[in-house]
């Protein structure tokens, strides 16, 4: 029943802060991923160079998105049938002997077609890289799938505490795998390590049985199933689409190492994704199943505006994106400050898109938010093909910014056809104004060295201020976010 037929009663007093708390600890566990990403990163590119970073950076996009195609339709499901169901616990077994065998398979079927992708790539070398990184699938997907159960319990705080462990696992892994001179294959070991780590430690706490009798595990779900494997398939193709066009299209043998480094530094609104829309999607299927419904729709604007707000944020990296990369990955790759400025963009937008379609998972309709994300995949692959060779890695980017703006406008226009709400023109045309006067001053201040960051910091302050003064951040909002400091 969608959101705008049920029943309106009185909201639930806690449900905001319990979500504002929970993407707060999630967001802090995803937020070490930032200083630990780039901690990761200086060390390969120094370590590696840039045609190794950068054949590391096309294998990891291609697992990556296996990954997050394997997992995001049994992730999403299980996130909402945990969060309405009273008696979950003998259900999710099949959801996790399902989750294993798809792994098991898709892991195989990568191993076998890795010569395949290593012609398309033209890098015939990576074909052993890539059969070692299959076996992360399953050990990856399954450790996931064990963490959207407890985000379905809404037990937030576990959920980030194990992430944090996964992360730090592998963090201190790929120093020291990397530093005995195992080169990529030390890389890609720790990535598996840290994988294996996060699946045993979250089964202490989540234990479905992974062996027994298969039932198809999308019976009773109403036909999520199935529109949710082809949406995650597609969305997950929107990402590394880029970055394997590069790779394939650009003669210059360093470009893929530059645009993955670029792609790197946009992992800030990747954390703010990755933490909250697991937490969105089980609230509102919470709220909905409690005929909350004034509540749900009210989370639901409150998430488009906040994500629309961090455009301005996306200006002060975009001013100064050549000297980010300098700074962070050092002069030989002052190149990657063209793709960011263009991907930073991108990022937000995608964030966007992802928050609109956990509310429209919530609210029933996975098959619209498959309608409007499959048509994307042949669009953004025609713009690569057609940029790529005229413009190289500025194309890639510019590509994918467009394809990521269509997506945000079109699955919000859906997301106020199905929950009746929408971002005011006026937030529009404000945030817009602040994007620009961000992007203008951070492109003119033109610091460098140790000077850059806390010319960041200034000019996001400025940035803030603007939103508060134009009220696009309101009293409301912070007390909010400081909620879970408040008794």
């Amino acid at each position: 029943m969608p959101p705008g037929k049920q029943r309106e009663l009185l909201p639930e007093p806690d449900l905001a802060r319990i979500a504002a708390t929970g993407t707060l600890q999630a967001f802090a566990s995803q937020a070490l991923r930032l200083p630990a990403g780039l901690l990761i990163a200086a060390y390969l590119t120094r370590k590696l160079g840039p045609e190794s970073y950068g054949v590391l950076m096309a294998m990891s996009a291609i697992v990556l998105w296996v990954e997050s195609s394997t997992g995001l339709v049994f992730n999403r499901v299980t996130v909402k049938f945990v969060a309405e169901s009273e008696d979950w616990r003998g259900a999710i077994s099949p959801l996790a002997r399902a989750q294993l065998l798809a792994g098991l398979v898709i892991g195989a079927a990568l191993a076998v077609v890795a010569p395949l992708l290593a012609s398309l790539l033209r890098s015939p070398e990576i074909t052993p890289y890539l059969r070692l990184f299959a076996l992360d699938v399953p050990l990856f997907t399954l450790a996931n799938f064990h963490l959207s159960v407890l985000t379905g319990r809404r037990d937030f705080g576990l959920r980030a505490v194990l992430m944090t462990l996964r992360l730090a696992a592998n963090t201190v892994l790929v120093f020291v795998l990397v530093g005995l001179g195992l080169s990529i294959y030390g890389a890609i070991l720790a990535t598996i390590g840290a994988s294996l780590l996060g699946l045993l430690s979250a089964r202490v706490y989540v234990k479905p049985k992974l062996w027994g009798r298969f039932d198809n595990p999308f019976r009773g779900f109403g036909g999520y199933g199935w529109p949710l494997l082809l949406y995650a398939i597609a969305m997950n193709l929107l990402d590394p689409i880029g970055l394997l066009a590069v790779k394939a299209l650009d003669p210059d043998p360093g470009s893929a190492g530059f645009y993955g480094a670029a792609r790197n530094l946009t992992v800030t609104t990747s954390l703010f994704t990755v933490a909250f829309t697991p937490i969105l999607l089980a609230t509102l299927t919470h709220q909905l199943h409690r005929s909350v419904t004034g509540e749900a729709r009210n989370v639901v604007r409150g998430a488009m505006h906040f994500v629309v707000c961090l455009f301005p944020f996306a200006g002060v990296v975009a001013g100064s994106a050549g000297r980010i990369a300098g700074l962070i990955y050092g002069d030989s790759f002052l190149a990657a400050g063209t793709p960011l400025a263009l991907l930073i963009f991108a990022s937000v937008a995608v964030a966007l898109t992802a928050i609109n379609g956990s509310s429209l998972i919530a609210a029933g309709r996975p098959r619209l938010l498959c309608a409007l994300t499959i048509p994307m995949v042949p669009v953004a692959l025609a713009a690569q093909l057609w940029l790529v060779p005229r413009f190289g890695i500025a194309g890639a980017a510019l590509a994918s910014l467009a394809v990521a703006l269509a997506g945000a406008v079109t699955s919000s226009l859906a997301v106020h056809r199905t929950w009746e709400v929408r971002i005011a023109p006026g937030t529009i045309l404000r945030v817009a104004a602040v994007t620009l006067l961000a992007w203008g001053v951070s492109a003119a201040w033109k610091a460098s060295g140790g000077w850059l960051v806390a010319e960041l910091a200034a000019v996001s302050a400025v940035a803030v201020a603007a939103l508060v003064y134009l009220g696009e951040i309101r009293r409301s909002d912070l007390r909010l976010l400081t909620s879970p400091w408040r008794g």
